[in-house]
């Protein structure tokens, strides 16, 4: 229940108490003023009835003078006053004298009556003594009715005074007894309340922050209302106020951080001022409220005269950049950094890299500007981009040198290593076919050498490609074997190859380099092998996507283990004692590295000193149901047959001309030279000729311009295009790319083998005969 409602009640009880005690006094008084009213008209009665007595008296003394009409007013009256007590009456008492009074009265009214008729001078004579006598007797009769009447009247009123004395002390008792509890019970609700809120209150402020308990009443009131707003203060005020000692406490800690506070921006102050960085800040509107020293070292001004500028009004900002970059900072909010190259109003021109950033300070906008010199960057950028131009020009030069050199030695090996195969054809006597021999191993070594510093070279370029195409595993192999068998053999100890049958006739590789890169690990093995052999094995590895291995191991001088890593590096050998004993460049190691990782692959080693080394090449194997589309190679054992073809030969060294006539000396094709590309063209516009074999470099005119030139005269007659084949020393993808574009149809590298040069004549003449003899070797 309510506060307000419970002392509404409280006020009420007394007013209902009032009401009720007021209600029954109106009854008792109503009652009293009943009984006053009979009390007053049996006083009447009582007057009047001695009245009476005395007027009979009076009037049986004085002999009847008295007027009869006073008497009979009297007992009028009397009757009148009995007729009103009728009325009050309460007792059977009052009741039993009021009827006497009635027969009295009414014998009365019968003597008067009879009085009446007497005549009036016998009346005082004859009856007066009879009258008398009679009206004696009623008023006898009727003086104690009215005595007792009146005594009775006033004992009722005495009796009614008791009772209701009586009545009102009961209900006094009655309702205290009611009254009280409730009263009482809401009091006690009500201070119960206060108490408990007081209590709580008290706990609260005496407790502090740690003793903290919210205030709980059971009741439902304004009090409990007053309770909940008081536990949110004190929730609210737990967690800002602290007693005394933890008030000191937080003070001294407050100073302490406001100490460290200024120390740190004593610290940031002396960061920005001998920062390198340039720090500005700017307002909105455009002024400086923050400048280091280093941004007035960078621009070449003082640290005053940047505060006075305003970034708005600067011309040089406008110019470079700088303006926008700003703009664009404030308005989108996002940083932004650029380099600019700045012309200051103080004379300065720098290169600076600057960083603006968006800041809101003490609620207005902000911009902080943040740049640094990086003069010596671009001036460095410009070192790099000479020395980046000095390296290009280097390394056109190496380019230029090794085209150059690559050139120039094939040229003469294509000579004696042409020479050499010419007289290896010729009857010679067993001293000089092994004079011979050895002759063309030395030239196709010294090749091999030239080729694997060209390939190197192209690797480091980034300019040699794999080309992966079909090819006869197995016979790729057996030819690289069969080859250095021979070599082995020689020297007395085994060549074995063994291939896994699960392996696949036809893979997808580049068939040249792996070619390349098994000869330089099996030729290793045998350089470096004096007793027993060389085992190469090529089987599948179970893997996802499938590989292969070939495993090359040899019982030669092994490798430290120290030593392992660097035989991989170029012109690099275990030791110098092994490049004095058993020769070699320390490249075919490398190179093969190179290629075998350009393929996909890696080469993993396992050696021991003088237990031999195992060298396993890891490479992807993608099978194919597919042939090798075109002439296949030839070995030097295969001989074909040339249809008669008229051939032109373009070459301005004449032992290179003498060669090739060597070279088909007994082929059916017949030959016609030239020394120059002028003299080809004109050649060329006189007689028809099947093929062309045209030297590169010449004097007068170039292979490259004589082919442009003849295929320019074939555009314009219409004719069928000659083939041309480029029979060159220059031997680099990007000699083949151009003598592609000059239009020729094939490249040949010099040194040219004779079974090469037969074997690209026989693929135009449209004849190849494998197992045929056409040409005498």
């Amino acid at each position: 229940m309510r506060i307000r409602t419970k002392l509404v009640w409280l006020a009420l009880l007394p007013l209902l108490v009032f009401l009720f005690l007021s209600g029954h006094a109106l009854l008792v008084q109503r009652e009293l003023e009943l009984a006053h009213e009979r009390s007053r008209q049996s006083d009447w009665l009582f007057t009047y009835t001695a009245e009476l007595t005395i007027s009979t008296y009076e009037y049986l003394t004085d002999g009847g003078e008295r007027p009869l009409d006073v008497w009979l007013k009297k007992w009028q009256q009397i009757s009148d006053v009995r007729e009103r007590l009728r009325p009050h009456a309460r007792h059977a008492d009052e009741f039993y004298l009021l009827d006497e009074m009635q027969t009295l009265l009414t014998q009365a009214k019968r003597l008067r009556q009879e009085y009446a008729e007497i005549p009036p001078e016998a009346q005082r004579n004859r009856h007066r003594e009879a009258t008398g006598r009679k009206l004696l007797i009623d008023i006898k009769s009727l003086a104690p009715l009215a005595i007792h009447f009146n005594n009775l009247n006033h004992a009722s009123i005495h009796a009614l005074l008791q009772r209701q004395a009586m009545i009102n002390l009961v209900l006094m008792f009655l309702l205290v007894i009611i009254v009280s509890p409730i009263a009482m019970t809401m009091i006690r609700s009500i201070t119960a309340s206060l108490a408990g809120l007081h209590a709580g209150i008290q706990q609260i402020f005496s407790g502090g922050k740690a003793d903290h308990a919210p205030i709980v009443l059971s009741t439902a009131d304004e009090l409990t209302e007053v309770a909940d707003h008081i536990n949110r203060m004190s929730l609210r005020l737990h967690d800002t106020t602290v007693s005394r000692d933890e008030l000191q406490q937080q003070v001294y800690e407050r100073m302490a951080v406001e100490a460290k506070l200024a120390e740190t921006m004593r610290f940031n102050e002396q960061i920005i001022e001998h920062s390198s960085v340039g720090i500005l800040v700017y307002r909105y509107e455009g002024a400086c409220v923050l400048a280091n020293e280093a941004a007035g070292r960078i621009v070449g001004a003082t640290t005053p005269t940047l505060l006075e500028q305003n970034f708005r009004k600067l011309s040089s900002w406008r110019d470079n950049g700088l303006f926008k970059a700003a703009l664009e900072s404030l308005v989108e909010h996002q940083p932004r950094q650029l380099e600019v190259f700045v012309k200051t109003s103080f004379g300065v021109e720098t290169w600076i890299n600057c960083h603006f950033t968006p800041l809101t300070l003490q609620g207005q906008y902000h911009l902080l500007m943040q740049f640094t010199d990086v003069s010596h960057l671009y001036r460095a950028q410009e070192v790099l981009r000479q020395a980046q131009a000095t390296a290009e020009e280097a390394n056109r030069a190496k380019s230029s040198f090794l085209a150059t050199m690559s050139h120039e030695i094939r040229t003469p090996m294509n000579i004696v290593i042409g020479m050499s195969s010419v007289l290896l054809d010729t009857p010679l006597n067993d001293d000089q076919k092994h004079y011979v021999t050895l002759l063309n191993q030395a030239g196709n070594t010294l090749l091999q050498l030239i080729n694997d510093i060209l390939d190197l070279s192209k690797i480091e370029a980034n300019k040699l490609e794999i080309h992966p195409e079909p090819m006869q595993l197995r016979k790729e192999v057996q030819e690289v074997t069969d080859l250095l068998r021979v070599l082995a053999t020689g020297k007395g100890i085994s060549l074995e190859l063994r291939i896994d049958p699960q392996l696949p006739e036809w893979i997808v590789a580049d068939g040249v380099r792996l070619r390349q890169c098994l000869y330089n690990l099996i030729s290793n093995g045998v350089k470096f092998t004096e007793k027993g052999g060389i085992l190469v094995e090529l089987h599948p590895i179970e893997a996802t996507p499938p590989r292969m291995a070939c495993v090359i191991t040899d019982t030669g001088i092994g490798i430290p283990l120290e030593h392992q890593e660097k035989i991989f590096e170029s012109f690099t050998q275990s030791d110098s004692g092994i490049t004095r004993r058993y020769g070699g460049t320390g490249l075919g190691l490398a190179l093969s590295r190179r290629l075998v990782e350009m393929m996909g692959g890696e080469i993993r080693l396992e050696s021991q000193p003088q237990q031999g080394s195992r060298f396993q090449v890891i490479l992807p194997l993608q099978t194919t149901q597919a042939t090798v589309q075109g002439f296949p190679r030839e070995s030097s054992r295969q001989a074909v047959s040339l249809a008669p073809l008229k051939l032109l030969l373009v070459d301005d060294m004449e032992e290179n001309r003498v060669l090739i006539k060597a070279f088909l000396d007994k082929t059916p094709c017949r030959l016609t030279t030239t020394c120059d590309g002028a003299q080809a063209v004109a050649r060329i516009q006189q007689e028809s000729f099947d093929l062309v074999l045209m030297d590169i470099e010449m004097p007068v005119m170039n292979g490259l311009e004589a082919t442009a030139r003849i295929r320019a005269w074939e555009r314009e007659r219409g004719g069928q295009p000659v083939p041309i084949i480029a029979f060159t020393a220059h031997s680099m993808t990007e000699d083949t790319l151009r003598s592609r574009a000059a239009g020729c149809t094939e490249h040949l590298s010099k040194p040219v083998q004779k079974d090469a040069l037969l074997a690209v004549l026989a693929r135009f003449s449209g004849q190849l005969h494998p197992e045929g003899s056409a040409s005498p070797d």
